[in-house]
């Protein structure tokens, strides 16, 4: 059903209503390129790699944080891919932060709502250590 915010068909219509100028005018012919395609995909492995080796990342030599980070600049070209906001959560949680954890949830939360969709999350939510 409906909720109170819309049909998701209005919502739709809001938001492109929000859009300044042609669609991805500013974007470089180069981010549809196979080679950067590649990239992403060796870089969103690295980040799944470095989450799945938590707790003991950082005794393997791992590096959750820039794991973390790297998933944070991932969302700039996929910003609604809550796989990758995932990835940046438990990269925050294998480092150790929390904090950092709670609030890329919540940035992410905020990006989803101002698109009308909510951040499913299949066991995201970061726990007290």
């Amino acid at each position: 059903g409906a909720s109170s915010h819309g049909a998701p068909s209005q919502r739709a219509a809001a938001a492109l209503a929000l859009w300044r100028g042609p669609a991805f005018q500013d974007v470089p012919a180069a981010l549809n390129s196979p080679a950067l395609s590649r990239l992403v995909t060796r870089a969103t492995a690295v980040v799944a790699a470095v989450v799945a080796t938590a707790p003991g990342a950082a005794a393997s030599g791992a590096d959750p944080a820039g794991a973390a980070r790297l998933a944070r600049w991932l969302q700039e070209s996929a910003p609604y891919d809550w796989e990758l906001v995932a990835l940046e959560v438990r990269a925050h949680v294998a480092a150790g932060d929390a904090p950092a954890a709670a609030a890329a949830l919540a940035k992410a939360r905020e990006r989803f709502a101002e698109v009308g969709a909510e951040l499913p999350l299949g066991g995201v939510e970061p726990r007290a250590g």
